[in-house]
């Protein structure tokens, strides 16, 4: 194609909201997760906050054939979850709960548009921001630990990638998974750098607090922006492990 013409077809498609570029892998940010689960040779994916399965679907997409174990507390998301994963063996949903610091039972708070769903009240800025994240009801769940809620799912000897997207309540969910994170090589987490959910540690925290465990920060990636402002409201941070230590 000649320079005259990818610039006519570049104006077409920013004049039609899309943009033309080059696929790069290392620019890739699902390329780049398969990268480091080939490298820390995972063998199963923890993927607590599914809601209705869209990361590990998209890990499928992308070519990954291991093992995903989904955690998720919404009854309706779930239902939709065991839908999803009926026919991929190698897929399992966990009984239906959220997955905090504790054992037991909590209240959930239920969004609009289900993906926003909390624990922990939603804040002024998020109902700004997004109006359909604002709740709509409330629901119970059980409540377990990660190292819990594991317990039969996943091999002592497994090396997991740990996903994590509990909306606002990230830190919970690393206070009760201190045996899991034994046999963990990646963590992705969602980190809000605004408070959105009322009481939650903002993304500095979670930072620092892995980081002191000796997690080093990999990548940094956009998750959601104020669509007025364009403010950065959340990112998702990927820590690893050394390869050394793999």
């Amino acid at each position: 194609m000649s320079l005259a013409l990818r610039k006519i077809v570049r104006a077409l498609l920013n004049q039609a909201g899309w943009e033309l570029h080059r696929y790069r892998p290392a620019s890739d940010p699902w390329a780049l997760v398969l990268d480091q689960i080939r490298q820390h040779r995972i063998d199963v994916v923890l993927d607590v906050g599914a809601n209705v399965g869209q990361f590990a679907s998209e890990l499928r997409g992308k070519g990954y054939r291991g093992r995903i174990v989904s955690f998720e507390p919404l009854s309706s998301a779930h239902a939709t979850l065991l839908r999803n994963a009926e026919n991929d063996p190698t897929w399992t949903v966990a009984p239906r709960g959220a997955i905090g610091s504790s054992n037991g039972e909590v209240m959930i708070n239920v969004s609009q548009n289900s993906v926003s769903s909390s624990v922990l009240p939603i804040s002024a800025a998020l109902a700004q921001s997004a109006p359909e994240a604002s709740y709509v009801r409330s629901e119970a769940t059980p409540l377990k630990t990660l190292d819990r809620a594991v317990e039969g799912l996943v091999e002592p000897t497994s090396r997991a990638f740990l996903k994590i997207d509990t909306q606002g309540f990230e830190y919970e969910v690393l206070n009760g998974a201190g045996e899991t994170l034994k046999r963990t090589a990646v963590i992705c987490v969602e980190t809000s750098l605004v408070p959105l959910y009322s009481g939650q540690p903002l993304w500095r925290s979670i930072v620092e607090r892995l980081e002191g465990d000796g997690w080093v920060l990999w990548d940094m990636r956009h998750a959601f922006s104020d669509p007025t402002t364009g403010q950065l409201l959340q990112a998702d941070l990927v820590f690893s492990r050394t390869i050394s230590g793999a």
